[in-house]
């Protein structure tokens, strides 16, 4: 996500803050081209067409309003505005039939809109180009998306721990935003302020490591997530008085920013999601729309994992039940049974070893089997 759409936007910050300056550099060579014409004779002069580089570039980088000011001011340098100086310093004018309809060699209307045609229609192109960019980032982070939530599924039907499948969902959040650390805030079990924080944190060097840390309680994003379950972001941890704690431990660490969205089942808030950075950062829409999608697998991935544990224990129940019956029906083997229950994958098997008590003296064995797995001896 952050390798696609977030590239394309820094890429875009660059540009944006770099246009003040694009701008000032073409109105000094507006100016510049303007002085070398009055310096070479004045108008007429094919210096004149010069004026399109700074009208073509600044339609191809600015913004819309700073390309038709470019454009403006070029038309002004070649139009009877610029007698307005030359009557100033007391130099000839050039037009002497300012009317714009006036087509012969002093005319200067065509001149101006040339100008502003080529910077509207350059604008159009730049800006079709870019939403055509912006669309094609967009579907290749939606393409990345869904191949982390194909691997989440892949999770859920393994029948992965919950512990476990939090790690994972921890660990390609990570790789997926791209993030300084991502993982799950977890509220203590017996209700206390204290959260677990599990998840992945990236080294300034470059390593990736497992954390597991313990805090004295849920602060910022993620204490707004778990009290209010909804997505909370922070663009700068340290102006933010949702942080106190953490803040100083931002600080040190060198963290500016964070997001974090509620883990929620059945109505249960399990924990938060979370993403850090270390930059200070917005959050756009597409973002966090796929740190939700994330968090709502995750909280697919706990419930199928506490309900494949409660079918366990249920099919282990019911299996030393049904055995205790079966054995209490049976007069010879009643005192001499004894029974052995076993679990592997989604299966749970009872087996129960008679001793005959009468001609034969081998052992028999009854045996009950749940799911598809045969009963194991």
């Amino acid at each position: 996500m952050a390798s696609i759409v977030e590239s394309a936007r820094r890429a875009l910050r660059r540009t944006v803050a770099w246009r003040p300056l694009l701008a000032a550099a073409n109105t000094c060579t507006i100016i510049a081209i303007a002085t070398t014409i009055e310096l070479t004779g004045g108008l007429p002069s094919q210096l004149a067409h010069l004026y399109y580089l700074p009208v073509v570039t600044s339609a191809l980088t600015l913004s819309t309003r700073q390309r038709l000011a470019i454009a403006m001011l070029a038309g002004l340098m070649v139009s009877p505005a610029i007698d307005v100086l030359h009557e100033a310093l007391n130099q000839p004018v050039f037009f002497t039939d300012p009317s714009p309809f006036n087509l012969g060699p002093t005319g200067w209307v065509l001149r101006p809109l040339a100008f502003f045609a080529v910077s509207v229609l350059a604008g159009s192109l730049v800006r079709e180009r870019e939403e055509k960019e912006t669309e094609t980032h967009k579907s290749e982070a939606r393409g990345e998306e869904l191949k982390v939530l194909s691997l989440i599924d892949k999770l859920i039907l393994a029948g992965t721990p919950e512990e476990e499948a939090l790690r994972e969902v921890a660990r390609l959040t990570h790789e997926f935003m791209g993030s300084y650390t991502a993982g799950v805030f977890s509220p203590s079990p017996d209700g206390s302020r204290e959260v677990t924080f599990r998840g992945y944190r990236r080294d300034a060097s470059g390593p990736v490591y497992e954390v597991d840390e313990h805090l004295p309680s849920a602060e910022g994003v993620s204490g707004w997530a778990l009290m209010h379950g909804r997505t909370a972001t922070s663009s700068n941890v340290l102006a933010d008085n949702r942080y106190q704690v953490l803040a100083e431990m931002a600080r040190n660490e060198g963290w500016r920013s964070a997001a974090a969205t509620p883990i929620v089942l059945d109505g249960e808030i399990l924990g938060a999601l979370a993403i850090i950075f270390r930059e200070e950062r917005a959050f756009p829409p597409e973002e966090l729309d796929a740190l939700e999608h994330l968090a709502d697998q995750a909280a697919v991935a706990v419930g199928n994992a506490r309900q494949r544990t409660t079918l366990k224990r249920m099919a282990l129940d019911t299996a030393t039940v049904l055995t205790n019956v079966i054995e209490s029906r049976d007069p010879y083997t009643a005192t001499t049974a004894r029974v052995w229950w076993t679990t592997r994958g989604s299966s749970a098997s009872a087996c129960a070893w008679t001793a005959g008590t009468s001609t034969s003296s081998s052992w028999q064995r009854r045996c009950t089997t749940w799911a598809r797995s045969p009963c194991q001896t």
